[in-house]
């Protein structure tokens, strides 16, 4: 079977990536709402890289497609996997049975919601409502090798290898084309529409093809003007022509020209494996060796994958409906470039260096002090530098000053610098403190310059020099900022507080200073920026306690205890509506005006700073520089000093996309899924685990998203996910629930109504109704049997007893009537005639036996007729028989 990898110098031999008519798919499903934005360069795309490392099950990503659910798609040769912008969901031939084959080469999502996913001899899945289909051989596939796929009009179009071009229609009828049909090539590699209900169709050595709506084919090969036979990718032009990506080059075709772009004409390698139009109407080219290219106005202009750390063979090219582009590569990842907030000048725009310590605008363009390549002029896209050679004091520029008269003033690690009519003049000859370390400038309304440095602050004016420490009441020696108020009063920010110029009554005397520091009401004694906002209340940067307003005599403090990104703040400034912006060692931050009031007023305990780092368009999050590290355009625009370049928002631009739809992955019930249906699914009684899993699929700014969730039955309030997206309970009681979650928008605000899943816990069986009532009805039963079963023994007793008694009665009269008894030998005669002895009839009939003895008279009278028994012996037997 042959590869479809091209080795490198072995271009005929196939290969496809990403298959482009997967991506006219998709952009027949929805447009994307907006695109890149195209006055930027290349570089300054905000670049994502997704690896192994990151969660891919494999560096190589042919395929990429979007489900209307926002879900994306990628094909890798180790599975398929859906994104929703922060996890990867991968399936395989081991949980997926369909998916025979996992090495997924194309995809397609129609706008029914259907994914379709060729592979790699596991023929075609359809992927709908959570159900994998398979479509092999067996259901008329002619080849199992699916290399592209493009919806159209509800049906499929199936590029395969080896078998041709068939369609796929009400999910059922399959019909092929192929060279028996008027193909030019039974391995197809790409697809297109042609806007007139018929089909482009690139193949592997036998060109490119147009079937026409009418079904009828003609071929276009080198004899027409196709650079080369093998066509890896097809993408529809805007003005109705036809990109098209072959081994020799890239062309365009309309009215029957083809114009070819080469190395030559700019093109980074002439192997084009993946093309895309976005929504710009820019084009995207992916080249086997070249990496990623942009071609705008007739002029190519190339990423570099040494700076992104991908590859540079691009398969696969798409663009999403946020407009992000998305990048897959051999070998190399998924990388996704879409519009930061910020747009940052770096090395990549001409740049000496990325270390920005400083920066000030005049009306022609952009002062930019670097850490250690010394004076950056930028005016548009033209860069010059300034350095030692040129008459700098020092490559090292810590502070800028744009004076009044329009010249520059610069303090370096040299020293003081003045630059006008393109010389620079120093200041060290003036004074030994001008020739050292100077880290803020600023211009007082008098004129004259005030210099910062370590040993103390400098005043210059009309070549006069001052200097003022610590012994004059500064707060401390080492000057870090200077800002002058609309009232003229000078604040000076040290190592060791704040400082306030409280009066200068002329040259020959001494000014004088107050002095605040922590015990008056400073977050911290290092202060780094002074800005004064529209109200005239003055913010104070600091290291170590955030930031602090004084106004009305009064400071408050704003610090990471109250929400704030990080507590070293070094820059610092308001906007055109209100909002405050800082800048520290963890990005950028934006405050919202409305909610900085309210929690100025005491109103609110905590405030809820938008934060920007690295993903939104910063090459590196950390501001820390000189002074000012910001500054705002006439326009309006912000510029921050960051040691990743020079980095520029506008705020009046800042689109906040609104919170996302919240999706309810799964629900799991100690451990097996719990289906949603129509009505609350009833939970068996005793379930000890409930794990709620959800997401909300974004692919622009997935990390600002934060969700919330709450078990009404159960939570008393919202309680804030941790990032896992999930939810988990235990011990449920018996009762009715309704799982509520929803997402915030970019900003973090929560609106809208949220996702809900409503279910019960069953009672256990023997506290239902129904069950209790039977066991009180067969515990009545049982009590009412047993209480039967007693009276029937007590009406036996009864009866026997009875028996009983009748039978003593009659003995009883028996004994009571006259009884025959003999006068000689005391016999009695019974009922039947019989003679027995009176103790026989007595026991028989009464129960009662007799006892022998003699009464004493007897026993006299037997002692007088008898001599031998003595009166003894009768006394004797007289007493026992008294005893007995």
């Amino acid at each position: 079977m042959t590869d479809l990898n091209p080795p490198r110098g072995q271009r005929t031999a196939a290969g496809v990536g990403r298959v482009v008519a997967s991506l006219a798919a998709v952009l027949l499903l929805a447009s994307p709402s907006r695109a890149l934005d195209p006055r930027r360069a290349i570089t300054q795309y905000s670049r994502t890289l997704w690896q192994t490392e990151q969660g891919l099950p494999q560096n190589t990503v042919r395929a990429i497609a979007q489900t209307p659910d926002g879900f994306l798609w990628f094909g890798t040769q180790s599975g398929l996997v859906r994104f929703d912008g922060v996890r990867f969901t991968v399936f395989t031939r081991r949980d997926t049975p369909a998916l025979i084959n996992h090495h997924v080469y194309s995809l397609a999502a129609a706008d029914d919601g259907t994914l379709w996913v060729g592979t790699n001899g596991g023929g075609l899945v359809r992927l709908k409502d959570g159900i994998f289909k398979l479509y092999g051989e067996r259901e008329g596939l002619p080849a199992g090798r699916v290399t592209a796929l493009l919806p159209v009009a509800g049906a499929l179009w199936i590029g395969t290898y080896g078998g041709g071009l068939c369609r796929l229609r009400d999910g059922e009828r399959l019909s092929v084309v192929d060279r028996r049909r008027g193909l030019s090539h039974d391995v197809v590699l790409s697809l297109a529409p042609d806007g007139d209900g018929g089909l482009w169709i690139g193949t592997f050595g036998g060109g490119l093809n147009h079937r026409a709506a009418d079904g009828t084919i003609r071929v276009f090969g080198p004899e027409e003007g196709l650079a080369d036979d093998v066509v890896w990718a097809l993408e529809p032009a805007p003005d109705g022509g036809l990109w098209i990506g072959t081994n020799r080059g890239l062309q365009r075709l309309r009215d029957g020209v083809f114009t070819t772009y080469r190395t030559a004409d700019g093109l980074a390698d002439d192997g084009v494996l993946s093309l895309v139009v976005d929504g710009d109407r820019n084009l995207w080219v992916g080249t086997y060796g070249g990496g990623l290219q942009r071609f705008r106005d007739g002029v190519f202009s190339r990423l570099d994958e040494r700076r992104t750390g991908a590859s540079d063979t691009v398969w696969a090219l798409f663009e999403d409906r946020e407009g992000s582009l998305w990048v897959g590569t051999v070998g190399g990842g998924l990388m996704q470039l879409r519009d930061g907030v910020f747009t940052t000048f770096g090395r990549d725009e001409g740049l000496p260096s990325e270390l920005v310590n400083t920066l000030a605008g005049d009306g022609g363009g952009l002062w930019i002090g670097t850490r250690n390549r010394g004076l950056v002029r930028l005016e548009g896209d033209r860069v010059r530098t300034y350095a030692t050679a040129d008459g700098l004091p020092h490559d090292g520029v810590w502070s800028l000053l744009v004076a009044a008269d329009g010249s520059l003033w610069l303090g370096t690690n040299g020293g003081l610098a003045r630059f006008a009519g393109g010389r620079f003049t120093t200041f060290g000859d003036r004074h030994p403190l001008l020739g050292e370390e100077v880290f803020c400038l600023e211009q007082g309304s008098d004129g004259s310059i005030w210099a910062g440095t370590n040993r103390g602050l400098v005043r210059l004016r009309d070549d006069r020099v001052a200097v003022f420490t610590e012994a004059d009441g500064l707060a401390g020696d080492q000057i870090r900022a200077l800002y002058e108020d609309r009232r003229g009063t000078l604040w000076i920010g040290a190592v060791g507080g704040l400082s306030r110029l409280r009066a200068a009554s002329g040259d020959a005397s001494r000014p004088a200073f107050d002095r605040f520091t922590r015990d008056d009401g400073l977050a911290s004694d290092y202060v780094w920026s002074i800005y004064e906002d529209r109200q005239g209340g003055l913010w104070l940067a600091t290291l170590g306690g955030g930031v602090t307003r004084y106004a009305g005599g009064r400071f408050t403090s704003l610090s990471s205890a109250q929400g704030l990104a990080d507590d070293d703040v070094q820059a610092i400034v308001e906007d055109g509506a209100g909002n405050l912006w800082l800048g520290s060692g963890r990005g950028i931050s934006r405050i919202a005006r409305s909610e900085l009031e309210v929690y100025l007023k005491g109103l609110a305990s905590r405030v809820r700073p938008m934060t920007f780092d690295r993903r939104d368009g910063l090459k590196r999050a950390a501001c820390d520089g000189g002074e000012p590290a910001v500054w705002q355009a006439p326009g309006g625009e912000l510029w921050f000093a960051t040691v990743g370049g020079a980095a520029r928002v506008d705020p009046a631009h800042l689109e906040i996309a609104p919170a996302p739809p919240v999706i309810l992955e799964s629900v799991r019930v100690d451990g097996e899924p719990l289906e949603r249906r129509a009505a609350p699914p009833g939970v068996p009684a005793g379930s000890r685990s409930f794990l709620f899993r959800f997401t909300a699929p974004t692919l622009r700014a997935p990390h600002k998203i934060r969700f919330r969730y709450r078990l009404a039955g159960f939570d008393d309030g919202w309680v804030m996910d941790g990032g896992q997206r999930l939810a988990r309970y235990a011990n449920l009681r018996p009762g009715a629930y309704r799982f509520e979650v929803m997402a915030s928008d970019e900003a973090g605000v929560f609106a809208g109504a949220p996702t809900t899943f409503a279910f019960r816990v069953e009672k256990p069986f023997y506290r239902r109704w129904g069950v209790v009532a039977a066991a009180v009805a067969g515990a009545l039963g049982l009590l009412y049997g047993l209480h039967h079963l007693r009276v029937a023994r007590l009406e036996r007793r009864e009866r026997e007893l009875a028996r009983r008694a009748q039978d003593a009665a009659a003995h009883l009269r028996l004994l009571r009537g006259l009884l025959p008894i003999c006068a000689e030998c005391r016999k009695v005669r019974d009922e039947e005639g019989s003679w027995i002895h009176l103790e026989t009839f007595l026991d028989q009939h009464s129960g009662a036996s007799l006892s022998h003895g003699l009464c004493p008279q007897c026993a006299v009278d037997l002692v007088r007729s008898s001599g031998e028994v003595s009166l003894a012996e009768v006394r004797d037997a007289i007493e026992r028989d008294a005893g007995d």
